[in-house]
C-alpha cells in the first residue's frame, strides 16, 4: 500500500501529500482554484435587508456552485477554507440564517435553562444522567501539517482584552467557546477559565472593557460559523455574571463592540451585520444608528470611525458625537474606494495616525493598507501590491498578506510605545508582516509552519493587540490556533499560554472499544487529533480541517480520519499518533477532491460490533453515492446512487442497523430517505414529508434501533417542535417522536449499546435523552454549557457516552 510521501513543500494547513505511484491524484492535489468574488458577511447581510424572513427555507432550496469547477482540486493553500464552510452550512440550511431561527434558539435556550437550571451550573433540576466532564482538548505537545512543530494551539481568536491595570488579568473572545479570563497571565502557563458558559450561546463575536474594567460587553455570534448571535449582554463583575441577552434588530452576528469611555457614563457601540446599535443606558437597550455590516470600529482625534460594507462595497464614515450620528470621511482625493471589509488599527484611542487594512470589493481579494494622520478623514495609500519583503519565501514572496481569503483573515495591529505611530503589523493567511517605517518597507516575521527561519503562528489571522507582561510590552496575535505572544516585537512567538483553553471546533469523534482513553476528533482548521493518554493533550496527527473519523468497533485495529471533499485517510497501525502511519483511505471514490460531484464536509460511519465483527467496514457518502468499504478503508464500492434529489451534506446522514450490515441507510435532500433491507442489492425511498405529515425536511440524522425501528432527526432552520420522527416497520410508515425536544436543530441521534429504547440526541444546545423509544425525553447530564454538539460516541460496553462541541471541546458521562 502507498504511503503519504511530502511534496517539495508544505501547500496549505496540510502538507499535501503524493501518492508516489499515482501521477494523476498528484496532477490533482497542485491544481489551481479560483475564487468566486462573494463574501461571508455580505451575503448575510443582504440577507437581512432583502430577504423575506417569514418565507420558509427549502432544504434543496441552496445548491453551491463554489468551487464547482469538476476538474478541481486544492491550491496552494487550500486547507481551512471559510467560503466553503459557508457554502456546506448554506447547502444544509436552504441559505442563510434568518434573525427569527436565531430568535427560535434563544427562545429554546431560555426555556431550557427556565425548565433546567442555569447551563454550567450543575442543576439538580436536571431530570436525568451525571455530572458533564470536560476532557479536553487543553492543548497539544506537537503539530503534524507534513512538518513537525511544537507547538500548543486551541480555537479560533475573536478579540483579547488586556486588563488596564493589571498584566495578569486578560480575557480572550473565543469563536464559538466564548470568553475566557486568566488572572495569571504573566504564567508560563496560565490558568483560564470560562466566563460565558452560562450564557445561551458560545458563539463569540466581539467584547470589551467599560471604564470601570469589572465592566464587560458582549456580542454574541460569531461572523464565520452559526450559533445564537445578535445578542448584547453586560457583567459588572468582570465575568462572573451576565445580564439577560438584548436582541439587537436583525441582527445574527455581532463582529466589533467598541466602548466610548470619555464621559460620564459607557457608550456602547456595537457593530452588526444588521448595521451599528448604540447604548447609552449600560447595555440595557440599543438603538440603531447606521446600516451595512459594521467590521471595525476605531477611537481617533476625529471621532470615531466606522468601516462597513453596504452591497459588496466598503466605506469608512465618522462620528464627532460618540456615535450618536455618522457622516461619509472627506476622503480627499478618493484614495479609499473600490474596497470592501475593511479594519482599523490605531496604536491608542485618539490617536491622529490611523489605518486601514482593506479587501477589494466583494472582499475576495486584499486591497491595500492605508494611512491618515488626521484620525482617519483623509488617506494616503501604502501600495502592498507594489511592494516585496525584505526577507520573501516561497509562501510570502509578496506582500499580499491576506491572499485569496481577505474577507475573513485580516489583522493590523499599531504598536503604541512607537510615539510616531510608525510600526504597525498586518497578518492574513500564512503569514504576518512588520513595517517600522509607516509602512514603506516590510519583513515576514511568522510562517504557518515555522519554515524559513521564522517563528510558527498559526494560519488565518484575526485579533491582535499589545499589553504589559512581566513589565514589558508583549504583542498578542489570535488567529484560528488560538493565542501566540511575542515579547520582542515579533522575533519570537510562544504558543503554551493557549494551554487550558478548550474551544476547538469539533465536527466529529470516534472511540476506540478497546481502550477508553483514545478519543479520535476532526477540527476546523486544527486538523485531526489523537489524545494521549486520559489526559486533555490532543496531537494533531494530521492537517487541514479535520472532518469525518471512524474506529472500528469490533476492535482496534483501523481507524479513519479525513480532509474535505471525500480524502479519507487509513490507519491499521493503531494507535493513530503519527501522520506516518496513515495511509490512502479513498480509492474507489470516484468523486474525491471534486466539489461539483463531493461535500466539503466527509462524512464517514462507523458500524457497531454486533453488525460488523470483522471491524473492516464502514460509509461514506458524496453528493449523489453512497460508498462502503469491506477492507478497512483500502477500496470503496458504491451500493447507491440517488436517482434524483442529492444526498444530505453535513456529518451524519448515514444509518446502520446494531444487529447487521443488511440493513442501512442515508438521508436526502427535499425530506427523502433511502434505505435497503438487503445490503443493497435494492433501495426504498421515503419522502419523510409525504410519510410524516408536518415533518419539514432538513434531514440530518438516522439512527437504528434495530432492523425495524428507525429515527430521524432534522436540522431545519425554523423554530418547529417536530424534531425527530420513528418507524417501528422498517421506515415503511412514520410518527412524531418529539416530546420534550427543543425546538433546535438535532445534529445527530445515538441509541444506547445497552438499551435499545434508550436514544440520546445532539442539538445545538446540548444533550437531550429518551428512556421510552421516543415517548418523551429530557436535558441529559448536568454542567454541559449551551452549546452546538457535534456528535455522540458510546462504547459496545456501555460505560460512558462522550460528545465532542462545535467550540467547546470533548465532554464525556460515565454510567
Amino acid at each position: 500500500m502507498n504511503k503519504f510521501a511530502p511534496l517539495a513543500r508544505a501547500r496549505g494547513n496540510i502538507l499535501f501529500p503524493c501518492l508516489t505511484k499515482n501521477p494523476f491524484v498528484v496532477e490533482t492535489l497542485l491544481m489551481k482554484w479560483k475564487l468566486g468574488l462573494f463574501a461571508v458577511l455580505v451575503a448575510a447581510a443582504t440577507t437581512v435587508a432583502g430577504q423575506s424572513q417569514n418565507a420558509a427555507p427549502k432544504d434543496d432550496g441552496y445548491v453551491s456552485t463554489y468551487r464547482g469547477n469538476p476538474a478541481g482540486g486544492p491550491d496552494e493553500k487550500t486547507k481551512d477554507d471559510p467560503l466553503a464552510r459557508l457554502e456546506d452550512m448554506r447547502e444544509r440550511m436552504g441559505g442563510d440564517l434568518t434573525p427569527e431561527f436565531m430568535e427560535a434558539l434563544m427562545a429554546a435556550a431560555d426555556a431550557q435553562n427556565a425548565q433546567y437550571g442555569p447551563a454550567g451550573k450543575g442543576s439538580i433540576k436536571v431530570g436525568s444522567g451525571g455530572a458533564w466532564t470536560n476532557v479536553g482538548p487543553y492543548r497539544s505537545n506537537w503539530l503534524q501539517n507534513g512538518l513537525r512543530v511544537n507547538e500548543s494551539d486551541t480555537g479560533r481568536v475573536r478579540t483579547f482584552l488586556p486588563h488596564p491595570s493589571s498584566e495578569d488579568i486578560l480575557y480572550v473572545l473565543t469563536s464559538s467557546g466564548g470568553l475566557w479570563k486568566t488572572t495569571n497571565f504573566s504564567h508560563p502557563r496560565p490558568s483560564w477559565r470560562p466566563m460565558t458558559d452560562t450564557v445561551l450561546s458560545t458563539s463569540g463575536g466581539g467584547a470589551a472593557l467599560g471604564k470601570n474594567p469589572e465592566t464587560l460587553y458582549l456580542g454574541t455570534g460569531d461572523p464565520f460559523d452559526p450559533g445564537v448571535g445578535g445578542y448584547a449582554y453586560t457583567s459588572a463583575n468582570g465575568g462572573e455574571t451576565w445580564s439577560a441577552g438584548v436582541k439587537l434588530g436583525a441582527s445574527t452576528v455581532i463582529p466589533v463592540v467598541k466602548v466610548d469611555t470619555t464621559g460620564p457614563t459607557d457608550v456602547i457601540l456595537m457593530g452588526t451585520n444588521a448595521g451599528l446599535y448604540r447604548s447609552t443606558n449600560g447595555g440595557a437597550s440599543y438603538s440603531p444608528v447606521l446600516s451595512g455590516v459594521v467590521w471595525s470600529l476605531q477611537r481617533t482625534s476625529a471621532g470615531w470611525l466606522a468601516a462597513r460594507v453596504v452591497s459588496g462595497t466598503g466605506s469608512i464614515v465618522f462620528s464627532s458625537n460618540q456615535g450618536a450620528t455618522w457622516a461619509p470621511i472627506p476622503n480627499g482625493g478618493a484614495v479609499y474606494a473600490g474596497a470592501g471589509r475593511t479594519t482599523l488599527a490605531a496604536g491608542a484611542p485618539g490617536d491622529a495616525v490611523v489605518y486601514a487594512f482593506a479587501a477589494t470589493t466583494g472582499s475576495s481579494a486584499q486591497k491595500d493598507l492605508y494611512r491618515s494622520i488626521d484620525g482617519g478623514l483623509n488617506w494616503v495609500a501604502l501600495g502592498l501590491a507594489t511592494k516585496a519583503p525584505d526577507n520573501p519565501n516561497e509562501d510570502q514572496p509578496d506582500m499580499n498578506i491576506m491572499r485569496d481569503q481577505a474577507f475573513y483573515n485580516q489583522l493590523i495591529v499599531v504598536d503604541p510605545s512607537d510615539t510616531s505611530r510608525n510600526t504597525v503589523f498586518i497578518g492574513g493567511q500564512l503569514s504576518a508582516a512588520k513595517s517600522t517605517d509607516g509602512g514603506a518597507t516590510w519583513r515576514i516575521i511568522t510562517n504557518w509552519l515555522a519554515q524559513y527561519g521564522l517563528p510558527y503562528v498559526h494560519a488565518d489571522h484575526h485579533a491582535a493587540t499589545f499589553t504589559m507582561l512581566n513589565g514589558a510590552p508583549a504583542l498578542l496575535f489570535g488567529t484560528d490556533g488560538g493565542l501566540f505572544v511575542s515579547t520582542d516585537g515579533g522575533l519570537g512567538f510562544s504558543s503554551q499560554k493557549n494551554d487550558g483553553i478548550s474551544s476547538y471546533l469539533i465536527y466529529a469523534l470516534a472511540g476506540n472499544p478497546k481502550h477508553d482513553d483514545d478519543v479520535l476528533i476532526g477540527l476546523q482548521d486544527d486538523g485531526t487529533r489523537f489524545r494521549t493518554g486520559s489526559t486533555g493533550t490532543y496531537n494533531q496527527v494530521f492537517g487541514g480541517d479535520g472532518f469525518g473519523v471512524g474506529w472500528s468497533q469490533a476492535d482496534d485495529l483501523v481507524s479513519l480520519g479525513s480532509i474535505y471533499y471525500s480524502y479519507i485517510i487509513r490507519n491499521v497501525r493503531n494507535p493513530p499518533n503519527t501522520q506516518s502511519k496513515w495511509l490512502v483511505g479513498f480509492n474507489g471514490i470516484a468523486e474525491v477532491f471534486n466539489p461539483a460531484q463531493t461535500y466539503f464536509n466527509t462524512a464517514i460511519a462507523t458500524p457497531r460490533s454486533s453488525a460488523d465483527p470483522s471491524g473492516q467496514t464502514f460509509f461514506h457518502r458524496t453528493r449523489r453515492k453512497l460508498y462502503r468499504t469491506s477492507d478497512g478503508a483500502a477500496t470503496w464500492q458504491s451500493v447507491f446512487q440517488s436517482p434524483g434529489p442529492l444526498l444530505r451534506a453535513g456529518s451524519h446522514p448515514i444509518g446502520i442497523s446494531p444487529v447487521d450490515l443488511e440493513h442501512f441507510g442515508v438521508l436526502g435532500n427535499g425530506g427523502n430517505l433511502w434505505f435497503t433491507n438487503d445490503g443493497g442489492a435494492t433501495f426504498t425511498n421515503r419522502a419523510l414529508t409525504v410519510a410524516a405529515p408536518g415533518w419539514p425536511g432538513f434531514n440530518s440524522t438516522l439512527a437504528y434501533a434495530g432492523n425495524s425501528t428507525m429515527y430521524v432527526g432534522n436540522e431545519a432552520p425554523i423554530g418547529t417542535t417536530r424534531r425527530v420522527i420513528k418507524s417501528n416497520d422498517g421506515g415503511n410508515t412514520w410518527v412524531n417522536a418529539s416530546t420534550g425536544l427543543p425546538a433546535v436543530p438535532v445534529t445527530k441521534l445515538l441509541v444506547s449499546t445497552l438499551n435499545a429504547t434508550t436514544l440520546y440526541a445532539a442539538t445545538w444546545i446540548g444533550v437531550y435523552e429518551t428512556t421510552d423509544g421516543g415517548a418523551s425525553w429530557h436535558l441529559f447530564g448536568q454542567g454541559l454549557p449551551v452549546v452546538n454538539v457535534s456528535d455522540l460516541y458510546m462504547p459496545t460496553d456501555g460505560s460512558y457516552l462522550r460528545v465532542s462541541t462545535f467550540g467547546r471541546g470533548v465532554w464525556e458521562t460515565r454510567f
